[in-house]
């Protein structure tokens, strides 16, 4: 079986996005089209921050990259350091997400910095990673809920 390729990417939101988010869209839209083409993530919007952890077949998270650069709701996407995990962090989840929270927000904010820092990029991307997979973890198998 072959490993699955993950990346991690953050971007900032749009202006337009920010005065009038539609992350239920976003998020709707995402769990049927990774379902459909075996994607597995997470997506966290925070304090004006996207940020997602995304897994499957290298060519398809490629792919959707490509999408994801394409959507004008967001912009400044950066491709952060993302250690090679040898099995899926979100097995059960086409996309699990987690809506806004302070402290959440907080680390976006430090991810979002770090991501223009060589030498910070693998902590930050670390740290963010372990954030998901608590937030996985704490979640279950239940399936992600929209908030």
């Amino acid at each position: 079986m072959v490993s699955p390729y993950s990346l991690l990417c953050i971007s900032e939101a749009s202006e337009r996005f920010r005065l009038n988010p539609g992350i239920d869209e976003i998020v709707n839209a995402s769990m049927r089209w990774n379902h459909s083409v075996g994607i597995t993530g997470v997506l966290i919007y925070s304090g004006g921050y996207f940020s997602q952890y995304l897994e499957g077949m290298q060519e398809d998270v490629d792919a959707l990259i490509d999408r994801i650069r394409a959507d004008p709701r967001h912009h400044s996407l950066e491709i952060m350091d993302t250690p090679c995990r040898g099995e899926r962090l979100c097995s059960e989840w086409s996309l699990a997400y987690a809506g806004d929270a302070g402290f959440v927000r907080k680390e976006m904010i430090r991810l979002s910095a770090a991501a223009r820092s060589v030498s910070l990029r693998r902590r930050a991307s670390t740290r963010m990673l372990g954030l998901m997979q608590d937030f996985i973890t704490m979640r279950g198998t239940r399936g992600p809920t929209i908030h």
